[in-house]
């Protein structure tokens, strides 16, 4: 199969997918119903349900599953580790820390701050996680015991973030408690603009990477010889993983499992490391997987709407397990 038909099929699905989190929920809503609410022709309900809620809830849920997934993509050629992700090594746990300081500090008060300094919080724990794993990848040059001392270092961020949350105040930990559980129901207008212009700078910046990327791949020396400049390009790779994980963190709370799946279902499917394909299938594919998801968590059977985390697990931590049994040569 082509890459065009590749292309293609994600597309498809991806318009698919789209109109289905649009129209499906407690109250179904038809294609018919729904372009009335741009034409001004609809129901007050339901222009509020679609235009208030559903539309930006599936807008967020491309934006996050994209950049999640680039994400992923970015630091497992970053490590050359199948097993490394935002989540795994604990730089999700070093940003929810962050925001556990912003908002538990009583920094949701004010709308500016709250808008602003969120994503500033978390944008900047992510970054600060990332450097010190990658401070710790410079001494220890086993690429397990990396993996094993970044998910100490989320056990580490995790035991602080329950400090904080034991001695906040009753608000704010509701306020935490709610945004840590990821929801892309939590995004607004204002939140969505944000999101969407981090994420879309951040995958135009990928696209003049895809050379060292993928000389990246030959290894350190060989990326040398073929005058890339190692420093700068890891460095480039460590503030756009920092951005986009932040501030998709921020926004939505730490979605697993998307950012460490989606890269391996992506060179699967592509059957190719070139990273122009590997960047726009997992654009593709991070959006698809987290709107199906949201289509899960808001069957009418389960009667309330599920956090995101959940489905995410789901369907992100058997196929991680499948990959590692399938791969467990050459991931060890």
């Amino acid at each position: 199969m082509s890459f065009t038909k590749r292309y293609s099929i994600l597309i498809i699905s991806l318009i698919g997918l789209f109109l289905l989190d649009i129209t499906s929920g407690t109250i179904f809503i038809p294609l018919n119903k729904i372009w009335n609410c741009f034409t001004n022709h609809a129901q007050v309900v339901e222009s509020i349900i679609v235009l208030g809620f559903r539309l930006p809830k599936a807008i967020a849920a491309i934006c996050a599953g994209s950049a999640l997934a680039v994400a992923g993509m970015l630091m497992q050629t970053f490590f050359k580790n199948p097993l490394a992700g935002p989540y795994v090594l604990g730089v999700n746990s070093v940003s929810s820390l962050s925001v556990a300081l912003f908002m538990l500090g009583g920094g949701t008060g004010n709308s500016f701050f709250h808008s602003l300094g969120l994503p500033l919080a978390s944008s900047l724990g992510a970054l600060a996680g990332l450097m010190l794993i990658m401070f710790i990848a410079k001494k220890i040059h086993n690429q397990t015991h990396i993996l094993l001392i970044g998910m100490m270092i989320g056990f580490i961020a995790g035991a602080w973030q329950s400090v904080l949350e034991y001695l906040s105040n009753a608000q704010h930990l509701k306020n935490f408690v709610i945004w840590n559980m990821a929801s892309l129901s939590n995004v607004m207008d204002t939140d969505l603009l944000i999101l969407f212009s981090v994420i879309v700078i951040c995958f135009a910046v990928c696209l003049f990477l895809i050379k060292p990327l993928n000389a990246l791949l030959l290894g350190d020396e060989q990326a040398s010889l073929l005058g890339i400049n190692i420093s700068v390009i890891k460095n480039c790779v460590l503030v756009l993983t920092a951005l986009l994980s932040g501030v998709v963190t921020a926004y939505c709370g730490p979605i697993g499992f998307v950012g460490l799946a989606l890269p391996h279902l992506v060179r699967i499917i592509f059957k190719t490391t070139h990273h122009l394909h590997q960047l726009f299938g997992n654009i593709l594919m991070g959006a698809c997987f987290l709107l199906l998801c949201d289509v899960i968590s808001n069957l009418p059977l389960f009667e309330i709407t599920l956090p995101i985390n959940i489905i995410t697990s789901l369907f992100g931590a058997p196929f991680v397990l499948w990959l590692i049994f399938k791969n467990k040569n050459a991931i060890s």
